[in-house]
């Protein structure tokens, strides 16, 4: 496992955690709501194949005071999106379709028992474009990171400072050609 994600197929991005909490800890951070606005996005997942699912982004709530957003993001402006449960298996996998640059992209969350911690495989595919790769990796590895910490007990620390230096690294490490 490596910390950054990494290019699997076309268009498609894998990132990979291991989580020092059960499964079911884990699926409550990525189902529910509440828990899901303090790494995510708030909104409602209808628990069934066909669901719809909803999120809103408040990434400021996010970050802390001395942690300002990049330029591109610095206005506090809500994003929202709508799509379908495709796959519904508490704990075990999460999928759903999400808009991205026009079209439908599929995120599929895969939680796995690995030596008494929880193995998260996050896989985003049908991306539209190298630089959609690029922000959702970015914004994946950030987002992440607040779900372990919460997960495990621990303080989420920075949130912009974090995805500027991610950003920078998956500028460099997806191909052109992805």
């Amino acid at each position: 496992m490596t910390e950054f994600g990494q290019v699997v197929g076309p268009r498609m991005v894998r990132i990979e955690r291991l989580i020092a909490a059960p499964p079911a800890r884990v699926w409550a951070y990525i189902t529910e709501s509440e828990k899901r606005r303090k790494w995510l996005a708030a909104g409602e997942i209808e628990p069934r194949v066909g669901g719809r699912v909803e999120m809103t982004w408040r990434n400021w709530e996010l970050a802390g005071e001395n942690d300002p957003a990049p330029e591109k993001y610095a206005e506090r402006t809500e994003y929202s999106m709508v799509g379908e449960v495709l796959e519904y298996d508490p704990p075990h996998a999460l999928a759903y379709t999400w808009p991205q640059g026009g079209q439908m992209t599929e995120v599929r969350f895969a939680l796995s028992v690995e030596g008494g911690k929880t193995r998260l495989v996050l896989t985003h595919a049908n991306l539209p474009s190298r630089g959609h790769m690029v922000g959702v990796s970015s914004g994946w590895h950030t987002h992440l990171g607040h779900l372990v910490a919460l997960a495990e007990g621990r303080p989420t620390g920075a949130f912009w400072s974090l995805f500027k230096r991610v950003e920078a690294e998956y500028e460099k490490r997806i191909p052109a050609d992805a």
